[in-house]
């Protein structure tokens, strides 16, 4: 897999865009240096790298994953955590360590929502029994981003989760002012509710919540 990455940086560095570069990190609060190659362009880039003969499989792909988090460059991190996402029919607790690891550094919005919904949500949906578990773990952890996970892994069920867990997380998180955690709340929430809306509107009535978290639950009620 040596070659792949080599030639992967190669092709980044080739389309690299400096002066698109600024304005991503200003996007991002200057926190990640950019090589200014934005999304459609990544997946042009991407798209030899990831044709089935020649995409980093199993072991292979979590390795270069691991190595493409701790390039410099953002784009970098996406590509690795858009690279497991071709794993997801294999994950299993093992990749939770990884997927911990991943939230854990370089954390900010762009990378931890993709990992929550895409990568931890497969996780859980094809091991159900590891969730409570791991959630608990993550809510103890006091990491922010980690909690955040904890609330938005569903994102994609359409509702189908257990929403007392759920309830616990918020009740754990009650009082809460980081703005992360009740966006991540009414998010979880808004997107219930356009499967589940009298659910919503329950939960709602029944916790203390945050008046942004209520804002953005509410979005799709009557």
């Amino acid at each position: 897999m040596r070659r792949w990455l080599e030639t992967l940086k190669i092709e980044c560095n080739e389309h690299a865009d400096p002066q698109r570069a600024i304005g991503m990190q200003a996007y991002m609060r200057n926190q990640f240096p950019f090589l200014g190659i934005d999304s459609p362009s990544r997946k042009e880039v991407l798209r030899p790298f990831f044709a089935k003969e020649v995409c980093p499989k199993g072991d292979d792909a979590r390795s270069v994953a691991r190595e493409l988090w701790n390039w410099e460059e953002r784009e970098y991190q996406y590509i690795a955590q858009e690279l497991l996402a071709k794993e997801k029919h294999t994950f299993s607790e093992q990749d939770l360590v990884l997927f911990t690891d991943m939230i854990e550094s370089r954390s900010w919005w762009d990378t931890v929502d993709f990992i929550a919904s895409n990568l931890v949500g497969e996780c859980f949906k094809r091991h159900p029994d590891l969730i409570n578990n791991q959630v608990e773990e993550w809510m103890a952890s006091d990491n922010l981003w980690l909690q955040r996970t904890c609330l938005i892994y569903p994102l994609k069920w359409k509702g189908e989760f257990d929403v007392d867990l759920l309830s616990r997380c918020v009740k754990q998180l009650e009082g809460t002012k980081e703005f992360f955690i009740n966006k991540a709340i009414g998010w979880i929430l808004r997107q219930t509710s356009k499967f589940k809306p009298e659910l919503v509107k329950d939960f709602i009535s029944s916790h203390n919540l945050a008046p942004l978290s209520i804002r953005e639950a509410s979005k799709y009620l009557d």
